[in-house]
């Protein structure tokens, strides 16, 4: 018999679940902000069609809390998931350890050697006066090369603009990734969990290097570490980036967008580091 393989392609379907539900989230937080346009709407109409306006707004109105209801479950189902996924994950490493097993017998056991980006030490004392020179000297202690560090800046760039404090979908989403609703309270779990400030470089990488190395560990860890160092490697990283990762919306076209700033703006800056 054959030394046992572990596969872990169980984790591509706990990643698809999340990104379902963001996708579903970011849906049904569109069509709210569209039911808010329609009731201001029917506000200043209603000097004309009176007790009919009142109505559709009360109706309007019951609508948006099912829908706010609906939001708050996919939250929680996005949650209980990227438990799961840690759950998954911790189960592996307690049941397998990596044990060689021939004929029935264990032969051997092996210590996992350290990999790209594995995440297992959480990185302090960066060097940089901004933001995104941390990012960068984050993304070059965790090895990342230098293609794939221009991809993912071209990412935080375009959602935050290396603000570790920002806001955005409505107060939904926050910090260097905007991660968004179930991903963020996930964030400041994490965070609290290994004392570490949720509103800090240091904070917010150590996360994004954890939901690497668990629920986004195949579709996007696995396919960055594939990625060449060259410019045209800075693009695939970019795209990869925004289609597994951030997910946002026209998610083809801005994948485009950020692997060109990549390439014509991080790769300029990185590459030759």
């Amino acid at each position: 018999m054959a030394s046992t393989e572990i596969k872990t392609g169980d984790y591509d379907n706990f990643n698809n679940a999340q990104n379902t539900v963001q996708t579903l989230n970011k849906a049904i937080a569109e069509n709210q902000k569209k039911i808010s346009n329609s009731k201001t709407k029917l506000s200043d109409d209603s000097i004309f069609a009176g007790p009919i306006s009142v109505a559709c707004n009360d109706e309007l109105s019951k609508l948006d809390s099912q829908i706010t209801g609906i939001s708050t479950n996919f939250s929680s189902i996005q949650s209980y998931l990227g438990k799961a996924v840690n759950n998954y994950q911790e189960g592996d490493k307690a049941a397998i350890t990596y044990l060689s097993i021939k004929d029935g017998k264990i032969v051997e056991t092996n210590t996992p050697p350290a990999v790209l980006g594995s995440g297992n030490e959480i990185i302090t004392g960066l060097s940089g006066n901004s933001n995104q020179e941390k990012v960068y000297d984050y993304l070059k202690k965790a090895g990342f090369n230098s293609a794939v560090i221009s991809g993912i800046m071209a990412n935080i760039n375009a959602e935050s603009g290396f603000q570790i404090s920002v806001d955005g979908d409505g107060g939904w989403s926050h910090g260097l990734c905007q991660w968004y609703r179930g991903r963020n309270d996930n964030l400041h779990s994490y965070c609290k969990k290994n004392n570490l400030k949720v509103d800090s470089v240091e904070g917010q990488m150590a996360f994004m290097m954890h939901e690497l190395n668990t629920g986004y560990k195949n579709s996007v860890l696995e396919k960055l570490k594939n990625v060449p160092n060259t410019k045209e490697g800075a693009y695939e990283a970019a795209s990869i980036w925004t289609k597994y990762y951030e997910i946002p919306a026209n998610t083809n076209t801005q994948a485009h967008n950020r692997g060109k700033t990549a390439q014509s703006t991080y790769w300029d800056i990185y590459g030759n580091k």
